[in-house]
Order: C-alpha cells, then structure tokens, then sequence
C-alpha cells in the first residue's frame, strides 16, 4: 500500500526528491513492521521525524492514518 504513487510522490517530496532517502526510509519501514516486536505507530512517526525530518514524519502520518481508514482501522491515540 505505501509504494502507491500517490504515496511515493508525497514521500519523495517530503524527502526533498532524494531517491536515496527514500529508500532509506522504505528500509526503516520493512524493518518496523516486519520485526517480532510490535511498534506503535507514534514511536514510528517518532523515529521517521528523527531520521528523516518533520515533514517526512507528517507526510506519514498522514499516509498511516489514510491507510487506517481505508481498511477500517480506529486507532484512539495521537497520530500528529
């Protein structure tokens, strides 16, 4: 679902059109939601604001939360 152009565009934008970035960041990703461990989406929005800006982490929430929608998940919490 996250390599949806719609996506990757706002994604890659966020990242200043760095391709590396953003494979960078797809990395991060794999491995935050492939692990054994569950990770709550805020300490992942945390991290990606941290490794790869603020405006990256707001273009994910915002992409997490339409994601949530789309497959009818309520999440009560903070997500920016």
């Amino acid at each position: 679902m996250i390599n949806d152009i719609r996506f990757k565009t706002a994604l890659l934008e966020s990242l200043s059109w760095d391709e590396d970035q953003l494979q960078a960041l797809y990395e991060y990703l794999g491995h935050a939601f492939n692990t054994d461990m569950l990770t709550h989406p805020e300490a992942i929005i945390n991290d990606i604001t941290k490794h790869f800006g603020e405006s990256t982490g707001e273009c994910f929430a915002e992409i997490l939360k339409e994601v949530m929608d789309t497959y009818n998940l309520k999440y009560t919490g903070d997500i920016n």
